[in-house]
């Protein structure tokens, strides 16, 4: 397996973008394309990366505006640009997947967004569906639209008033605030993420996680959020198009009620091949959770299937 690292060009013309490959030495099979999720960064994944590349996946991933090496100063965390972000981070995510098809064309092409990356992959999808071959939809929530748009308003005069890097307990609050009242008492304030005390304790750690989201993020978080409710989301997705729908069921963000949800409304808009699966006793981070290993081979036998 090669792991490279290396940069390209943000579709807004400033930043460069930081994309890792993991790649098998022999034969490539498929294709797999990450996208992470809030406050993190795409080499979190990298266990997992490496066990799909040794299962004969291409894999790439790259770091969001605001996140990880794609940020060239502190302030710049949390941040992700200046006009409209909502738009530009999934046009993004198109850009590493043409980099892909570029990369290894003739194969097959699947998307896994986690967490703030499966509100992209959604986004995503309504705009690009027919350049991938099925999605990962891992961690996401059921959000209503007004809910999303009352999250929107909040950031948007927070941003207006405080300036766009403000960095706000409120909207924090508002977006990630509940997450660890399941667990409480708790460990850390990041019980939420996994029940691996591990896995928690290396992102408490870590520098590039954690932090706060700025004002100007929280408006094109929300904002992103909203739109993959609308109905013309729906419109141009192939009624064929696989997806896997899967969380912990402890997992406040997804888990056993929001997922169940968000696989109705595909099949309400047409879709056929949309399955749900849960792991018990596991919370948001599934792909580090005690557990991993069966998420491991359970991704890989449904990319294989839909192969």
């Amino acid at each position: 397996m090669r792991k490279e690292e290396f940069f390209l060009k943000s579709n807004d013309d400033i930043t460069d973008l930081h994309v890792i490959t993991w790649v098998p030495e022999g034969e490539i099979r498929a294709v797999l394309q990450l996208t992470h999720g809030m406050v993190e960064y795409i080499d979190r994944y990298h266990d997992f990366a490496v066990f799909m590349a040794d299962n004969e996946f291409a894999v790439i991933g790259h770091d969001h505006l605001g996140h990880g090496r794609s940020v060239t100063s502190s302030d710049k965390l949390g941040y992700f640009c200046d006009k409209n972000g909502y738009e530009i981070v999934i046009e993004d995510i198109f850009k590493i997947t043409q980099e892909a098809h570029m990369r290894w064309p003739e194969k097959r092409l699947f998307l896994l967004g986690h967490s703030m990356g499966s509100f992209m992959t959604r986004r995503f999808l309504a705009l690009h569906a027919s350049s991938v071959s099925g999605a990962v939809i891992m961690g996401t929530g059921f959000i209503p639209a007004g809910l999303a748009g009352l999250g929107h308003f909040l950031a948007t005069m927070t941003a207006f008033f405080r300036g766009p890097y403000y960095r706000s307990k409120f909207l924090t609050g508002l977006a990630l605030g509940g997450n660890n009242k399941a667990f409480e008492p708790a460990r850390t304030p990041n019980d939420w993420l996994s029940r691996n005390t591990e896995n928690v304790d290396k992102y408490q750690a870590d520098p590039l996680c954690g932090y706060m989201f700025t004002a100007s993020a929280y408006k094109d978080f929300f904002k992103f959020i909203g739109l993959v409710s609308r109905e013309d989301s729906f419109e141009n997705l192939p009624a064929s198009l696989p997806l896997l729908i899967t969380s912990g069921e402890l997992d406040p963000v997804g888990g056993k009620n929001a997922c169940p949800k968000v696989k109705a409304v595909y099949n309400r808009y047409g879709l056929n091949d949309v399955t749900v699966r849960m792991y018990p006793e596991d919370r948001h981070e599934i792909l580090n959770e005690i557990d991993r290993d069966v998420v491991y081979r359970d991704l890989l036998a449904w990319m294989n299937a839909h192969m």
